[in-house]
């Protein structure tokens, strides 16, 4: 068995496709590409695939993360890249490809962190006040955000400042970004969209419109992010 890790993005039309509905994008395109991949045992096998982390309906990306399992030793990395992209659908490329060592775990559990870019349309005559308020907000001691929990259906506060690695405001064009380092996986995650809304608490006002872009997934190592692609890589 050959464990393999692709790094893929998911852009244009294809944003609007389900987390679900990318898993069996992907199933079609493996058996289309005619590769050997490695199924689960039981009453319903499935290939043994998984994802780092599982992308919000809309968001652009250009870090996502899937590992799979194939029956071959033998196959040659870019022919896999190739035939893949050859069978999926627009807006979904790979467009990196590593073989896994014996010991790598999967992406999904060594996730640690994720860059998003946060692009901002601000009105003319509040773009000064956001740059001049964004350092005063991020240098808060705490950043207290209302937040729901689903699961007990209670709006409860939480405090989103030690959730976030690294954050700096930038110039974009006519409009600001947001690039920003933060928690993310199975013990910590942090939405971006909340780093938004607490600002927008901060200013008092509501940023006109934004945009999301993830851009890498990272597990940390002395303090040191490195992306998955180069996780116990052979």
């Amino acid at each position: 068995m050959t464990r393999i890790r692709l790094k893929f993005k998911k852009e244009k039309e294809a944003i609007f496709i389900s987390h679900l509905d990318l898993m069996r994008t992907f199933q079609r395109a493996m058996r289309r590409a005619k590769l050997p991949l490695v199924y689960s045992g039981g009453f319903n096998p499935r290939p043994e695939m998984s994802f780092g982390q599982a992308l919000s309906l809309g968001i652009e990306s250009i870090g996502e993360y899937l590992d799979i399992a194939i029956n071959d030793d033998s196959f040659d990395m870019i022919a896999i890249k190739d035939s893949l992209n050859n069978k999926l659908p627009q807006g979904i490329k790979v467009t990196d490809i590593a073989l896994l060592n014996e010991k790598a775990k999967s992406s999904m559990s060594i996730v640690s962190h994720c860059r998003y870019l946060l692009n901002l349309r601000v009105k003319p005559e509040n773009r000064d006040a956001v740059e001049n308020a964004f350092q005063d907000f991020i240098n808060q001691r705490n950043i207290n955000v209302d937040k729901e929990k689903p699961k007990i259906k209670k709006i409860v506060s939480v405090d989103i400042k030690p959730l976030i690695k690294e954050v700096k405001l930038l110039e974009y064009g006519k409009g600001l970004q947001i690039d920003c380092i933060v928690s993310c996986g199975s013990s910590a995650n942090l939405k971006p969209e909340l780093i938004i809304k607490a600002f927008e608490d901060y200013l008092g006002f509501n940023i006109r419109d934004y945009k999301i872009k993830k851009i890498e997934l990272f597990t940390e190592k002395n303090n040191v992010m490195i992306p998955l692609i180069e996780i116990d890589v052979v």
